[in-house]
């Protein structure tokens, strides 16, 4: 519910979003129509883009929406666009990640596609082009609307030269730290903020960061 109703919110507060609206399994129970082809359907509650399908036409509705619903009682619709370019920022209360521009991708920005090692050496890159800090920008409002904290990724879409917020990933995978080019620090920095602010003392064992090679 987190993904549609900060959709809303932020669309409310000027923020470019996709726009999107609920499904629900009654619905579809009742056949009711979806609204426009060709779409994207994702569960409302998950993530890693597991459940998620791209609906061309109402032949295919029925099948998709019902794989959809394995996942979920309730999915979020959005239009799908073609020729769009993904990009992915991470950022903190004080910092920002390089900035990630996925160059191919199936549909959509699928499972397999994002902890693929192949797909990630051939197909991503890490970047600071001349929209970099457009992104910042629309990034630290994003984060002071929703009044977030620690790290968290935006997925991005530009469409037209046009930059809109696609999700907000407030749980990111591996915490993104493969976007950062010295994610430890910006952890730390990051963890012992949230810390301070919650008036908790606590030892972080920072081992299993240090030895991961997740997304990297």
């Amino acid at each position: 519910m987190f993904a549609y109703c900060s959709n809303k919110y932020l669309s409310n507060n000027g923020i470019k979003m996709i726009p999107s609206y609920i499904y629900t399994y009654d619905d579809y129970l009742k056949g009711k129509d979806i609204e426009e082809y060709p779409c994207i359907v994702k569960p409302l509650y998950g993530g890693s883009s597991i459940g998620i399908e791209v609906i061309k036409n109402n032949d295919e509705a029925i099948c998709k929406l019902s794989n959809a619903f394995e996942f979920t009682d309730k999915i979020l619709v959005q239009k799908y666009y073609d020729n769009i370019i993904e990009y992915n920022l991470a950022l903190t209360e004080f910092d920002y990640s390089n900035l990630e521009r996925i160059n191919n991708k199936n549909e959509i920005f699928s499972f397999e596609n994002k902890y693929n090692d192949s797909f990630k050496l051939i197909h991503q890159e890490l970047i600071k082009d001349d929209l970099y800090d457009r992104f910042k920008e629309i990034g630290r409002k994003v984060y002071e609307l929703l009044d977030l904290n620690g790290i968290i990724r935006i997925d991005f879409f530009l469409i037209n030269n046009e930059i809109y917020v696609n999700e907000v990933n407030t749980t990111p995978g591996a915490l993104s730290m493969y976007l950062f080019d010295d994610f430890m620090e910006v952890f730390n920095k990051s963890l012992n903020n949230v810390l301070r602010e919650k008036n908790v003392n606590y030892k972080v064992n920072y081992g299993i960061l240090k030895n991961s090679n997740i997304n990297k």
